[in-house]
């Protein structure tokens, strides 16, 4: 038998004539094999032992284990001492490497490593390369991929894939295949020594879809929940928040209302009648052994038809984050049934988007049909009217007709989730609704100062050297409204997704650049960028790289950027972050330590921010 060293124990591959009496294997101090990490594998094919196992010794950089095999040959007993012994692991990983999330396909897995060996698909150095599934003894690239396996080239980047029905995958849950977990770990072996670990998950579906909200289930498996992202916001069990639940007891079950700002709505079908709820590249991180994991969805309901049913723009929420309000009225709403005919906004030329038999469906953009903003105390209050009066008709004497007006009112707070108040100023129905709106404020990454386009989901974590400029960009989304501003109020870097953390490192204070950093962050003038539209719904500025360091000692490789921001009326600002200038000058520094960054093999002085 052979012995194959791994990252946390290793495993004895046992001779052929000790498979063929399995039974008769047994290892030493057999009675402390459960409770001293021991096992003994598909029927007596290998034996593993944990480097922290009972009788498993430590010595010189190394770890040893004697193991007895007892077993039948020819009918005679038969038995040998094996003496495993692994050097102790080092890093797991070949330095610079970054195993991504997964990404499902399909039929399968994939994720993509960044390059740097030779890559897999290069028959002039495919040989150095050789992969172990799930702790096996070590194949060819080609024997893997008749199991089941992929390695390819792409751009730059290795892709590792692994097919559903691939050798050695497991499979958690039960149901239909496509609501199923699949995992697959597989080691990259590079002839110099360097391992690559990699762990791939994958529910193939998800999502499943009711008339309020989008629902998440991930069956229960050797993972632990850390967290989802959707777009750049992230969420976590142990932090309530409103219109997203999160319970891990069992299977892992998330619920996103429909009303979040961030899921979107999209026409779909054969003749665009549908509406679609889909929510932006989400992501769900777990810990495996130590180990972070990550998978990649896209979740998507199914296409609703919203002609000659109940369905309407309502279940997508009544004040959208694209600047539309969206509602409805029915003929029903009044006693007698009302005329629609005779339902007018005030700008009468603004119709509804479609209408049926006793019902009229609106969706409205906030700057236009009659609209009017006014600004009360720090909220931003969208306001129209649809009615159906009788001055606005052609009388005769009498009438028999109902009447009806209902006001529309949108509150927007430029820094909090938002409601909608819907007040009716008639006898009859409808009775007051109450709905959740959003105005929505990303925080982006550029690579250059132009700012010509953004780093993608997949460019992250992204890679930069101390005192190199990072260039950020704070805008509002999917507003055309000149008459607000986005002002920012304080930005700031922690060493962990949390903006609540502590070690903080303030950039921006009260709108302007920390004083006390000598390093201090630009703010460039929007007026820089005259081919972008509303310049006032975007705030740019540089921060020159850093890393967080406590007693002399760097305390992670990642800083996480935020910002708190203030929405504004141009023409009356009710804050004076709306309206502040920066002074010049700084009053004082603060202390900063000299530490090194290593790249490229070759070490850059750098200042740190010392804590």
């Amino acid at each position: 038998g052979g012995v194959l060293c791994g990252d946390e124990g290793m495993t004895l591959y046992l001779p052929s004539e000790a498979r063929e009496d399995g039974f008769g294997v047994h290892v030493i101090d057999k009675d402390y094999a459960e409770k001293c990490h021991y096992t003994l594998g598909d029927d007596g094919q290998y034996f593993y032992a944990a480097y922290k196992a009972c009788e498993v010794k430590a010595e010189n950089g190394s770890f040893s284990l004697a193991v007895q095999l007892n077993y039948t040959s020819e009918g005679a007993p038969a038995g040998e001492t094996y003496m495993m012994v692994c050097e102790q692991p080092q890093s797991d990983n070949v330095p610079g490497i970054q195993v991504g999330a997964t990404k499902c396909t399909q039929t399968g897995m994939e994720v993509p490593i960044m390059q740097t060996l030779p890559p897999l698909d290069e028959p002039s150095v495919a040989s150095v390369w050789s992969v172990s599934i799930a702790g096996s003894w070590p194949m060819t690239l080609a024997a893997a991929m008749q199991k089941g396996y992929s390695f390819t080239n792409v751009r730059g980047n290795m892709i590792i894939g692994a097919s559903f029905t691939a050798d050695a995958i497991q499979v958690f849950g039960l149901g239909a295949p496509e609501r199923r977990l699949y995992l697959a770990r597989l080691t990259l072996i590079y002839t110099p020594g360097f391992r690559i670990n990699i762990l791939m998950i994958c529910v193939p579906d998800p999502v499943t879809c009711d008339a309020t909200s989008m629902n998440i289930s991930v069956p229960k498996f050797s993972g632990t929940f850390l967290g989802m992202a959707i777009g750049t916001a992230w969420y976590t069990s142990s932090r309530a928040v409103p219109d997203i639940s999160i319970s891990t007891k069992g299977a892992l079950q998330i619920t996103v209302s429909r009303r979040l700002s961030v899921v979107g709505t999209k026409r779909c079908g054969p003749d665009g009648s549908g509406i679609q709820s889909f929510l932006p590249e989400t992501s769900l991180s777990f810990n495996m052994g130590g180990k972070p994991v990550t998978m990649l969805l896209n979740p998507t309901c199914p296409c609703r038809n919203t002609t000659g049913g109940k369905e309407s723009l309502l279940s997508q929420g009544l004040c959208s984050s694209r600047g539309k309000m969206n509602f409805e009225v029915l003929s029903t709403i009044t006693v007698p049934p009302l005329d629609l005919s005779t339902v007018r906004l005030r700008d009468s030329s603004c119709g509804p988007t479609s209408s049926s038999a006793g019902r009229l469906v609106y969706s409205i953009p906030l700057l236009s049909c009659g609209t009017t903003l006014t600004v009360v105390g720090g909220k931003l209050i969208y306001e129209n009217e649809v009615r159906s009066l009788l001055r606005d008709r052609t009388m005769g004497i009498i009438t028999r007709d109902s009447e009806f007006k209902l006001t529309l009112r949108c509150y927007y707070n430029g820094s909090v989730d938002t409601s909608l108040g819907v007040n009716v100023n008639t006898k009859a129905p409808p009775l007051p609704v109450r709905e959740q709106g959003n105005i929505v404020v990303v925080l982006l990454a550029y690579p250059d100062v132009q700012y010509s386009r953004p780093y993608g989901t997949r460019d992250y974590p992204i890679l930069k050297y101390l005192q190199e400029p990072v260039y950020l960009e704070v805008q509002v989304l999917n507003r055309q409204d000149p008459n607000i501003k986005l002002a920012l109020n304080d930005c700031w870097a922690t060493a962990s997704p949390d903006p609540s953390t502590a070690p903080r490192w303030d950039i921006i204070v009260d709108g302007c650049e920390y004083e006390e950093d000598n390093y201090k962050t630009v703010q460039h003038p929007m007026s820089r960028f005259p081919t972008v539209q509303f310049l006032n719904h975007y705030r740019r500025f540089e921060v020159k790289m850093f890393t967080f360091v406590s007693e002399g000692h760097q305390l992670t490789d990642s800083v996480y950027f935020h910002c708190s921001t203030l929405i504004c009326a141009s023409q009356r600002p009710d804050s004076a972050l709306c309206s502040r200038s920066c002074p010049s000058g700084f009053q004082g520094r603060r202390r900063r330590g000299e530490a090194l960054l290593w790249g490229d093999g070759n070490p850059a002085s750098a200042p740190q921010r010392d804590f």
